[in-house]
C-alpha cells in the first residue's frame, strides 16, 4: 500500500476483471474498467511470474493515442503469490503483505503511461535520452497484453524506469496464465461499490451531454 497515493492508500479492492471468472477478453475488461478511476493490473504468467500496473485514469478504448497520469506505476512481485481469496471487496491489496513488491514510479521522461484499445493494451513505453545497461533486454513497452490476453511482452522503458518485469526464458515476452483489475473503492461491500460506479457513469455520461 506505501507505493499508492496517499489519498487512496485505505480504500478497499474490488475486483472488477479476472480471465479465469470472465474469459479471455480485452475488450471485456475495457468494458469493465470504464467506470474505474483507479486500478491495479495483475498479471501471472504461465512461469509464475507476478506483476502489473497501477494507474489512476479509467481504462478504455482511445485507439492509438497514450493517456493518464504521472500518479501511476508498474510493479513486479519478487516472491510467490498464493491466491485464497473471494470475490469481496479488499482492504488486503491483493495480499501485498504476503509478499514483496517492487514498483517503479513515473520518471517525467515521457507522457507515455497508458494505451489502450480492443487489440492491445500498453503501459509505459520509450528510450531514455542517455542509454543505460538493460542487462541484455531491449528498450520499449514498459507492459503489454495482447487482445486475447493469452501473451504480452515488457521490456526496459523510460517512462518509469523499469527493467523487463519478467522473467520469462523468451526474455520480453511471456505468456499469460491469468490477468486480474481491481479498483480501489471507499466501498466496504461490492453492492455499495456497484453503486458508486454506476453513478459515476451517470455523471460523465451526462457531463458529456452539457459540453456538446
Amino acid at each position: 500500500r506505501r507505493h499508492l497515493p496517499f489519498l487512496v492508500q485505505e480504500e478497499n479492492f474490488f475486483l472488477k476483471y479476472s480471465l479465469a471468472r470472465d474469459g479471455a477478453s480485452l475488450m471485456t475488461l475495457l468494458e469493465r474498467a470504464r467506470n474505474s478511476p483507479r486500478t491495479i493490473l495483475a498479471i501471472k504468467t504461465v512461469d509464475g511470474d507476478i506483476f502489473g500496473a497501477f494507474t489512476s485514469s479509467p481504462w478504455h478504448d482511445k485507439g492509438n493515442n497514450f493517456y493518464g497520469s504521472g500518479e501511476s506505476f508498474l510493479w513486479r512481485s519478487n516472491n510467490d503469490f498464493v491466491d485464497s481469496r473471494d470475490d469481496t471487496c479488499y482492504a488486503e491489496d491483493l495480499r501485498v503483505s504476503k509478499f514483496s513488491v517492487e514498483a517503479f514510479s513515473w520518471t517525467g521522461a515521457n507522457r507515455n503511461v497508458q494505451m489502450s484499445n480492443f487489440k492491445r493494451l500498453i503501459v509505459g513505453g520509450g528510450e531514455p535520452e542517455i542509454k543505460e545497461s538493460t542487462n541484455g533486454n531491449s528498450w520499449g513497452f514498459g507492459l503489454t497484453l495482447d487482445g486475447d490476453l493469452s501473451r504480452g511482452s515488457s521490456c526496459s522503458c523510460a517512462t518509469f524506469g523499469s527493467p523487463c518485469l519478467s522473467k520469462s526464458p523468451e526474455r520480453e515476452f511471456f505468456h499469460v496464465e491469468n490477468v486480474e483489475l481491481w479498483s480501489l473503492t471507499p466501498a466496504s461491500t461490492i453492492e455499495q461499490a456497484e453503486k458508486l460506479e454506476a453513478a459515476r457513469e451517470f455523471i460523465y455520461k451526462h457531463s458529456k451531454l452539457i459540453e456538446i
